[in-house]
């Protein structure tokens, strides 16, 4: 997961992965909230949502761009 922080603007932008390194999800989120260390690196294939788990940091208060699969 990354995050490009853009504070003056409210927001950050990110990216997610899958277990092989691959971007799967790009967004934004509009929290102030930041990774504790304990949440999941990276997304695991689900069957519901966009068909990815929501286990990476972040997991709420996001606008979600792009998804690959």
């Amino acid at each position: 997961m990354k995050l490009l922080c853009l504070k003056s603007c409210g927001f950050r932008i990110f990216t997610k992965y899958d277990i092989l390194g691959r971007v799967i999800i790009t967004g934004k989120h509009t929290t102030s909230s930041n990774p504790t260390g304990s949440e999941q690196l990276y997304e695991t294939a689900s069957g519901s949502g966009y068909f990815y788990t929501s286990s990476a940091f972040p997991t709420s208060s996001i606008e979600v761009y792009t998804v690959n699969y």
